[in-house]
């Protein structure tokens, strides 16, 4: 089932496309520079829909700059906006001795300070990276209990595309950049690699493992693939 309508954001109109499914979870891609489209589950009605646009708007209009969409460019600079466990944040800088990254989720920014402006990039690298590790941490740990599995090491690094690994040492590395997602896209990476501890391919098995674990993982893995590009640092 479809759904089209125009709607403006910012003043400028839009094309929304509106895709009903047995899916959990709603989610939105830029499609162009002027039309997105979201996913929905049977049974959310357009008002909740348009709310989610709303919410979402900052990030929208962000995405649909033919700048920002081409070339994906990082300025650090206050009103830029972030994602953070999938919500959408826009950042504030302040000066001062002290580091330190703060979320306010009543105005819905990331508060940053550090002694100096060129700074900036790095305080908030670092701190996504130690969010990163204490969540996925966390969660590997949940599932390795739900699968009857054991990692020996697990990495956090900053990645430019892959999002997790796992060697035959049963060492585990994850992408930083997981902790802007929504919590369910972070599972199914988490889940994916520790399946492989069991299942060292991509075989008819390990999917079904998978599948046992993440009962809707096509779809969350649709996602990740079609809009894994919109989450950069």
């Amino acid at each position: 089932m479809r759904l089209k309508m125009i709607i403006k954001i910012n003043n400028k109109p839009i094309s929304v496309e509106i895709k009903y499914s047995r899916r959990k979870t709603v989610y939105l891609r830029i499609v162009s520079q002027d039309s997105i489209e979201i996913r929905s589950p049977f049974g959310i009605n357009n008002k909740k829909l348009l709310d989610f646009i709303i919410r979402n708007q900052v990030w929208i209009i962000n995405e649909l700059n033919e700048a920002s969409i081409n070339t994906k460019v990082r300025l650090y600079k206050d009103g830029e906006v972030f994602f953070y466990q999938g919500q959408v944040y826009t950042l504030k800088v302040h000066i001062g001795h002290n580091d330190f990254v703060l979320i306010d989720k009543s105005d819905n920014t990331i508060n940053i300070k550090c002694k100096y402006s060129k700074d900036v990039k790095d305080v908030l690298i670092k701190w996504y990276k130690a969010q990163a590790g204490y969540y996925i941490k966390e969660r590997v740990n949940y599932y390795q209990n739900v699968i009857g599995v054991r990692s020996d090491k697990i990495s956090i690094k900053n990645q430019k595309t892959l999002w997790g690994s796992c060697s035959t040492k049963k060492n585990l590395n994850f992408n930083m950049r997981l902790i802007m997602m929504p919590h369910h896209v972070v599972d199914y990476v988490i889940v994916h690699e520790l399946c492989h501890l069991i299942h060292f391919n991509h075989s008819k098995e390990f999917w079904g493992k998978v599948e046992e674990i993440i009962p809707d993982y096509i779809e969350t893995r649709k996602y990740l693939k079609q809009n894994g590009v919109n989450y950069y640092l």
